[in-house]
């Protein structure tokens, strides 16, 4: 997306930017991958885009506590969730 600034396909895009979650065109997920590697922390293979600040909070405490059970998880980060875990998992 930084090698489009300025560009007529740029212009295209942000004119059409409410439509690109029904109609996207077909490189659009070769487009948000080069752009978002580009600015992904060094040694990160995947971004999660949000909405707003508060979305990106709540989102990295949701990954932190996933990265956490999933590494006490007797097979570790390889190990799916149980059944308990999935079953239980909106219960508080």
């Amino acid at each position: 997306m930084l090698a489009l600034a300025g560009t007529k396909e740029m212009a295209h895009y942000l004119a059409n930017r409410t439509s690109l979650g029904l109609y996207p065109p077909k490189n659009w997920p070769e487009l948000l991958n080069r752009a978002y590697t580009q600015v992904a922390p060094k040694g990160f293979t995947y971004v999660t885009t949000t909405m707003c600040g508060s979305c990106a909070v709540e989102g990295a405490f949701k990954y932190a506590f996933m990265g956490r059970a999933a590494r006490d998880r007797a097979g570790g980060l390889g190990e799916l969730p149980t059944h308990e875990e999935m079953t239980s998992c909106m219960l508080n």
